[in-house]
């Protein structure tokens, strides 16, 4: 740069006539005064300079994604820390207490979904196909027996179908004793009540404790009857715990306790164990309480309104293990009069059996009864078929709700991992293993989400971290050699090599675009510390013995390479060139000059003398004046 600003000096002082670009001139008086430089083979490298400041690498900021106090600091400036170790801890009283709302959320969610689950539609289905069966057996009997008591044959074919009446309503009746017996084992709905109505409770408990925190944090703060009511809420919560274990231990104790019922109920005491933890926290929140956030506010009133959802859930529960009662005492009702039908039937087909074995002829009376009976058939067996349609909306109706149920488990499974990794990034860890270079807040201190609380760096591997504009940036290649100074170091330079060239631009901190560039350092005994300016020329090229000028001797027109040539005879001639790589002092010159050639050392043209140009020459013709 010093010479191109010399060459401007000495064409500002040259005051000889300027003539045209193109041609030959004669020798003058400014022309023996000028310097020449003679044309010579040389190794050129070509060599990009950037500044930059030396990063470790890797090296990470450490940032919050939350707001509160710092309660500890667990490392100092200049300490080694491993991955996972902690750098500080903030207050996470709030965060504890989502985590436990967003737990009981899913263990609500869950509870819910097994309840649902436990309640097994195709028993009634099955036992209501089974009631179909069973009426139309009794009205083919009854059929028959009217049939019987109607004729006066007595064949053999009479006696023999009386027979298989018998046998049929023989196993009829043992099927309905087997059905009421069934039913009632099964009669788990006590148990489903129970089970509901304690839900029930645990979820008007998680709601008051959730409207009672937002009540204490919309006001100025708590008051000595909140307090009161949130202890009460937390025996109320024991209460329920207590509850739920004894539960548990009856239906364990108790030999004919479906597993999905004792899933159920362990469940349910790990919703109550969850409730008083709620309970206690909350507690400990007033009585410890501080200005709240409008974020906190915002979370507190999300969680009244899942409370509400729950209790509408344990709501329905509650209704559901009602009705089911009700349908399960009125199924062993009918099974009960299924099996006394199937006892009249029964003597029904052996009094036929008698009559036809005797050849005796049935009396009115007896012909009426029959029909009556055929009637009483036709009904029940009316009465089978709905109660079997029933059964299957039933089935339908159960198999939706548990679908809705598994897809709020799911959603509040969701929750629960983002309650978790909440509440986890309260408790900041080092990213990764190095030093710590920089160490923002002390405790007590309040933060904010996006402050930079460390950075943490890898003290064994320094780099230069710059910039390079689009020029410079296309002929930087991945493990060009650089040589590398600092202002710190004045005497000394390091050998480096290029680690990266980025593909696409940043945003400097001078607001700009350029290619993020990054060069590695040696191991060295310098003090070297992340955040030192350095200076890095990288080679782009090397040629080896190549024809080079002075890098001050070329100029350029219209985009074009010229030098001037010192001819022979003395003369001038002005001649384009085409150039190569250039370093700081010389230029490549690819063609337009030959080895031993000699050039003006500033291509000053106004020391020309006008003359004419010879017809032809490829530069074409002279002008007067200077061109």
């Amino acid at each position: 740069m010093k010479k191109r600003v010399l060459a401007l000096a000495v064409l500002i002082f040259v005051t000889l006539t300027a003539i045209s670009g193109c041609g030959r001139a004669e020798k003058n008086d400014a022309a023996t005064n000028s310097k020449t430089v003679e044309v010579k083979r040389r190794d050129i490298k070509s060599v990009v300079n950037l500044s930059g400041v030396v990063r470790t690498e890797p090296r990470e900021a450490v940032v919050s994604t939350v707001s509160g106090k710092v309660v500890k600091i667990f490392v100092k400036e200049g300490e080694t820390v491993k991955k996972g170790d902690k750098i500080c801890e903030i207050d996470d009283t709030t965060a504890r207490l989502n985590y436990q709302n967003a737990l009981n959320a899913y263990k609500s969610a869950q509870l819910n979904y097994e309840i649902a689950k436990a309640v097994d539609p195709s028993i009634a289905v099955n036992q209501a196909e089974a009631n179909v069966k069973s009426a139309q057996s009794a009205l083919t009997i009854a059929r028959l027996n009217l049939k019987i008591a109607q004729e006066t044959d007595s064949s053999a074919l009479q006696e023999k179908n009386a027979e298989e009446q018998v046998k049929q309503a023989e196993l009829n009746l043992e099927n309905a004793k087997t059905n009421l017996d069934s039913l009632r084992k099964s009669d788990t709905t006590e148990q489903n009540i129970e089970i509901s109505k304690l839900q029930l409770q645990n979820q008007q408990l998680a709601l008051a404790i959730a409207q009672l925190n937002l009540k204490s944090l919309k006001e100025s703060g708590p008051t000595n009857d909140d307090i009161a009511q949130a202890e009460e809420q937390v025996k109320q919560a024991e209460l329920n715990l207590e509850n739920a274990k004894e539960n548990l231990k009856q239906a364990a104790d108790n030999p004919n306790t479906p597993d999905e019922n004792i899933k159920v109920l362990e469940n349910q005491v790990s919703l109550a164990e969850s409730n008083v933890k709620i309970a206690k926290l909350n507690l400990d929140k007033l009585k410890n309480h501080s200005a709240p956030t409008d974020e906190q506010i915002a979370q507190s009133e999300d969680q009244v309104e899942q409370a509400k959802i729950s209790l509408k859930i344990a709501e329905q529960n509650y209704q559901s293990a009602l009705k089911a009662k009700a349908a399960k005492d009125a199924q062993i009702a009918q099974a009960e009069n299924q099996v006394k039908l199937a006892e009249l039937q029964l003597n029904s087909a052996k009094n036929n059996l008698e009559i036809a074995k005797n050849n005796a002829a049935s009396s009115p009376d007896t012909i009426e009864i029959r029909k009556e009976q055929v009637k009483q058939a036709e009904a029940s067996l009316e009465t089978a078929e709905a109660n079997l349609k029933n059964a299957q909306e039933q089935a339908n109706t159960n198999a939706l709700r548990v679908q809705q149920a598994e897809v709020q488990k799911e959603q509040a499974y969701t929750n629960l991992q983002i309650a978790q990794k909440t509440l986890n990034d309260y408790t900041i860890t080092a990213p990764i293993s190095g030093t710590v270079l920089l160490l923002n807040p002390t405790e007590g201190d309040m933060i904010s989400p996006g402050m930079t609380i460390a950075i943490i760096g890898n003290t064994d591997h320094f780099i230069i971290d710059a910039f390079a504009d689009e020029i410079d940036a296309v002929n930087i290649k991945k493990d060009s050699d650089a040589v590398i100074s600092f202002d710190v170091f004045p005497y000394k330079t390091l050998e480096g090599k290029v680690e990266s060239v980025a593909y696409t631009t940043t945003m400097t901190n001078q607001g700009v675009q350029a290619y993020e560039v990054k060069i590695s350092l040696p191991k060295t005994d310098l003090n070297i510390k992340d955040g030192l300016s350095a200076m890095a020329d990288i080679t782009t090229a090397v040629k080896k013995d190549v024809l080079s000028v002075p890098i001050e001797s070329v100029a350029t027109e219209n985009g074009k390479s010229y030098v001037i040539v010192v001819l022979p005879d003395g003369k001038f001639e002005k001649r384009f060139v085409q150039v190569g790589v250039s370093s700081d002092n010389y230029t490549e010159i690819v063609s337009g000059l030959k080895e031993g050639d000699k050039i003006l050392e500033i291509p000053v043209e106004n020391i020309f003398k006008t003359i004419e140009t010879k017809k032809g020459s490829p530069f074409g013709g002279l002008k007067k004046g200077g061109g």
